[in-house]
């Protein structure tokens, strides 16, 4: 795109007073037959200026755009822009290119993209897609929520939706709940029959706990509780606390009050530990590089990586490279997952603590079922945020285990492996996960006969 290309579509973008109509119509003037997709949003936007000038100008402009200027997906992302002059300039201009057929083809071209304004404005002109499935996201992004609710009244559409959306999809779909503060589309993230739960994000938890909270509905706020980190548990206990809530098990009212007892004693001004990878590479360092003084530029600790004769070296290569995220570390990493060395395998699954996705998933498969115990076991290492469904039964026992050895090995450095990861966690965070852990176990699943009714009440959960 050349200067006065440039030039141009940031003065059509531009809201000062100065730029008067002429100033525009000539910045429009100017864009006749690029092939510069920026310039669509702005023409389309000055469709609704003031001036007729300019909205000829602009109209007159659209028209000589080539073919890669106005593509399907510029104009795609036109319809989900969250400005309504652009969006509606680019609907207007659907709709002299395809007539009668624009509000669906516009939606279809858009749908992925969250076009919550575009559903706003098709709503309005009382179009609406054929497909039940499309009609209950459509009214739901327009912001017609009893619309939606008479077509979904299970949710199971917009479950579909938010499980095989694409990101933009699903967090509109999340604000549009939110905004509604409606607990029944809290369905949307709960169980399709049958299957497990444990795939909700932390801000779904989030959420759903600002829903609950708001509607009194203490029974389902302590069914979060394994899904929720220590902040979010807290505040889920504190409402539960201030309601005088009681579950009706014993079992349930014993974990109450162990969880109360934790809250009450928790330190809201206690320091934070360090981040649990960095606190793991701070204490085991000393394991992994021994008495070596490492060089201090990045080709030395390449050539470190390569060294087939000293294991410390190659170890000590990878936990480097990865404090310091130097470019080259996912081929030394990955190719150092076969090392015969364990201290450079263990380096390796650190790294990837640290630098999460360095390594390919095969090797990191392979690390996470490694023979020698310290390996697999640096990817169980709880960390600051945890929740209970996130630690897996290695993770609860990793944070149980403080003071002990680990079957068959354990570090040269005298260091307990245990005791350093104890110490990466606060205390009540620590004390939290266990709790739940002694209580619930890891295992989530949900009954199908209980999962029946989700659209309505939460599902009831069954833990092994």
């Amino acid at each position: 795109m050349d200067k006065r290309t440039e030039r141009a579509i940031r003065r059509l973008g531009s809201r000062l007073p100065l730029l008067g109509p002429g100033i525009r119509a000539r910045a429009a003037r100017r864009l006749v037959g690029t092939a510069a997709p920026e310039a669509v949003a702005p023409l389309l936007a000055l469709r609704e200026d003031p001036s007729r000038k300019v909205r000829d100008q602009a109209a007159a402009t659209l028209r000589t755009l080539e073919g890669a200027a106005l593509s399907e997906e510029v104009l795609a992302a036109c319809l989900g822009d969250t400005d309504e002059a652009v969006v509606r300039g680019a609907l207007d201009w659907a709709g002299v290119r395809k007539g009668d057929e624009a509000p669906a083809w516009v939606w279809r071209l858009a749908r992925d993209r969250a076009p919550c304004q575009l559903a706003r404005l098709l709503h309005a002109r009382g179009w609406r897609p054929e497909a039940a499935a499309e009609r209950a996201l459509f009214y739901l992004l327009a912001g017609d929520l009893a619309a939606s609710l008479d077509i979904d009244f299970e949710q199971e559409h917009l479950r579909a939706w938010y499980q095989d959306g694409t990101p933009a999809l699903r967090e509109a779909i999340a604000a549009r709940i939110r905004e509604s503060g409606d607990v029944r589309l809290l369905a949307v993230f709960r169980t399709v029959r049958g299957t497990r739960r444990q795939a909700l994000a932390p801000e779904e938890v989030a959420l759903q706990i600002d829903l609950l909270v708001e509607a009194g509905r203490h029974a389902e706020l302590f069914a979060l509780l394994p899904y929720a980190t220590w902040a979010q548990g807290r505040r889920i206990l504190e409402a539960i606390e201030a309601a005088a809530w009681q579950p009706a098990e014993a079992h349930g009212r014993e974990l109450l009050a162990r969880l109360l007892a934790l809250a009450g004693k928790a330190d809201d001004g206690a320091a934070r530990p360090d981040p649990t990878a960095e606190a793991l590479y701070r204490d085991f360092r000393p394991m992994f590089l021994g008495d070596e003084t490492p060089p201090q530029y990045p080709a030395g600790l390449r050539r470190w990586a390569k060294d087939r004769d000293h294991f410390r070296r190659r170890s000590a290569a990878v936990i480097l490279m990865a404090e310091g995220g130097l470019d080259g570390l996912a081929e030394v990493a990955n190719a150092a997952c076969a090392d015969p060395w364990w201290q450079v395998r263990m380096a390796c699954a650190c790294a990837e603590r640290l630098r999460p996705g360095i390594l390919s998933p095969a090797n990191r498969a392979a690390l996470e079922q490694d023979h020698v115990y310290w390996v697999r076991a640096s990817f169980g290492i709880p960390a600051v945020g945890d929740r209970l469904v996130d630690l897996g039964p290695q993770g609860l026992e990793i944070l149980s285990r403080g003071g002990t050895t680990g079957p068959g090995q354990r570090p040269e450095a005298a260091d307990d492996f245990f005791e350093r990861v104890q110490g990466f966690l606060p205390t009540a965070e620590r004390d939290y996960l266990l709790t739940l852990g002694e209580f619930l176990g890891t295992e989530v699943s949900v009954s199908e006969e209980a999962a029946y009714g989700a659209g309505e009440e939460d599902v009831e959960i069954e833990w092994e």
